[in-house]
C-alpha cells in the first residue's frame, strides 16, 4: 500500500497481492491491525498529503493526485473527516510549528499545561519520562472514531476532564508520547523514526464525579500496521503554544531602547 498511494487501489488489487480472497484479505487484515483495508489505505493517504502539504509547494488538486485521489472534491472531503480541517487550513497550521525540540516548548508553556483539576481518570503511560508531551484521545468503544474534539494533552501523564468522557460505559484511550528531544514537525508530520511512542487501553468511565480510577497504558514504537495519527488537534496545540510562547521579536523600534 505504502508504495502505490498514487494510484486508485481497490480491495481485490490489495487481495491479489497477497494471494487472498478479498473476503478473506478483509478478515484477517482488520484482525490484525484493527481497521479494514479500506480505512488503513485512507490513513496512509492522509498522512503522506499532510506532509506533503507542509513540505512542498504543491496544490490540493496536486496533492490529492499524489495520493491517488481522481477528485479534488472528494480528497478535502475525505481529509477534513479524518484530520478535522481542510488541506489549506492544515497547511496553515503545521507551517506555523515551531522547529524546536518539545522540550524546550513545554519549558516555556508549563503554566498552561497543568492537570485538570476536575476530572474522572487518570491515563499513566508505563516507563514515561515525566518532560514527555502527551496526548491522549478518549473515543467510546462502540462510538464513532473521527471525533477530533476530546484530545487532552499533559506532561508524563493525563487527567481526563469530565467532558471527554460525557457518558458512562467503556472507553478507548489513544495516547501520543512526543520524545522530548524531537520537534513537534518530526514527530507529528513526518512521522519520524523514534520521535514518538504510542499506546492504547481500555477502561470504564465512572458514572458520577472524579475518580482516583488509574488506567495504564503501555507505550512501544509505532509498527508497519499502525494507522498513522491523523488529527489536527495536536498540531494546532503545539502551533498555539509555539505562537504564545515564541521569544520577543526585536524591531528597529525597540532595539535601542533603555528602560
Amino acid at each position: 500500500m505504502r508504495d502505490q498511494l498514487h494510484e486508485p487501489l481497490t480491495l481485490i488489487d490489495i487481495a491479489q497481492t497477497e494471494h487472498f480472497s478479498p473476503f478473506h484479505f478483509h478478515r484477517v487484515f482488520r484482525e490484525i491491525t484493527t481497521v479494514t483495508p479500506a480505512r488503513f489505505l485512507a490513513a496512509l493517504r492522509m498522512a503522506e498529503a499532510r506532509r506533503l502539504l507542509v513540505h512542498s509547494q504543491l496544490t490540493v488538486a496536486e496533492v490529492s493526485t499524489e495520493v491517488g485521489y481522481r477528485s479534488t472534491g472528494t480528497f478535502t472531503t475525505q481529509f477534513t473527516r479524518l484530520v478535522g480541517i481542510p488541506p489549506e487550513r492544515f497547511r496553515r497550521v503545521a507551517r506555523a510549528l515551531p522547529d524546536r525540540p518539545v522540550a524546550s516548548l513545554l519549558l516555556a508553556a508549563r503554566s498552561v499545561l497543568r492537570p485538570q483539576q476536575w476530572a474522572r481518570v487518570l491515563v499513566r503511560p508505563e516507563n514515561c519520562d515525566p518532560q514527555t508531551l502527551l496526548f491522549v484521545h478518549c473515543r467510546p468503544v462502540r462510538g464513532d472514531r473521527t471525533q477530533h474534539h476530546n484530545w487532552t494533552s499533559g506532561t508524563g501523564q493525563v487527567l481526563l476532564p469530565i467532558d471527554t468522557l460525557p457518558f458512562p460505559g467503556e472507553y478507548q484511550a489513544q495516547v501520543i508520547a512526543i520524545a522530548p528531544s524531537a520537534t513537534p514537525t518530526e514527530a507529528l508530520v513526518n512521522h519520524a523514526a523514534g520521535s514518538y511512542l504510542v499506546g492504547t487501553a481500555r477502561f470504564r468511565s465512572p458514572l458520577h464525579g472524579p475518580s482516583n480510577r488509574q488506567v495504564t497504558v503501555p507505550l512501544r514504537q509505532p509498527l508497519s500496521i499502525d494507522p498513522p495519527p491523523l488529527s489536527v488537534a495536536p498540531v494546532r496545540l503545539l502551533a498555539d503554544l509555539a505562537n504564545r510562547f515564541a521569544p520577543a521579536k526585536i524591531t528597529p523600534n525597540t532595539a535601542h531602547a533603555h528602560f
